[in-house]
């Protein structure tokens, strides 16, 4: 996940996130640290298409800064 979006390792999975998201009325993200600044192959989906993102206190804050400049609301789980 990059403050471009979420991209997956696997192609059949990437297209089953990207089915999920295109019917879900609201995208929430749950993402620990260790999601963060890794680009993988298979684009999921852009950053404007997730509404809310929950991540861990170790999540880089520079990313979720620009993720919600982007209009993402970030929300740190405790």
């Amino acid at each position: 996940m990059t403050e471009d979006g979420i991209s997956d390792f696997f192609t059949d999975e990437a297209g089953l996130r990207r089915e999920a998201i295109y019917n879900a009325g609201k995208v929430i993200v749950l993402a620990d640290y260790a999601k963060f600044g890794i680009r993988a192959k298979c684009k999921v989906c852009n950053v404007e298409d997730i509404d809310v993102i929950i991540a861990d206190s170790k999540a880089p804050k520079k990313i979720l800064k620009k993720m919600e400049n982007k209009g993402v609301k970030v929300i740190i789980a405790k």
